[in-house]
């Protein structure tokens, strides 16, 4: 998989694997690092936000976590579970602007 993030191509695939990879193992400071350059591909998709979110997680980094959730609803108005979680976050961070839109995104 290195061989093939070695060059200018597209990574992606071969950087999501990479930061999967690493979670697992919980090496958390590999994984943000191939998970940032997957979103230099797809700055669209929100399979490395949610990757993100994740690492943060078990990191216990709630700024963090609230981060990726943010752009990832920012990406995708109708995905219902990082509106949800982030719900969660603000109300428990007493975040009132995320908490507001999130709760936005939850209702639309």
């Amino acid at each position: 998989l290195e061989a093939l993030i070695g060059d200018d191509a597209d990574g992606f695939a071969p950087r999501i694997i990479l930061a999967r990879l690493a979670v697992d193992a919980k090496d958390y400071p590999k994984a943000l690092k191939h998970l940032e350059k997957a979103r230099s591909f797809h700055r669209e998709s929100l399979e490395p936000l949610a990757m993100l979110a994740e690492v943060a997680r078990a990191q216990s980094d709630v700024d963090a976590e609230i981060k990726a959730l943010v752009d990832a609803i920012d990406i995708d108005a109708m995905s219902f579970d990082p509106a949800a979680r982030l719900v969660g976050l603000a109300w428990a961070t007493d975040n009132k602007a995320v908490f507001q839109k999130a709760l936005q995104r939850c209702v639309a």
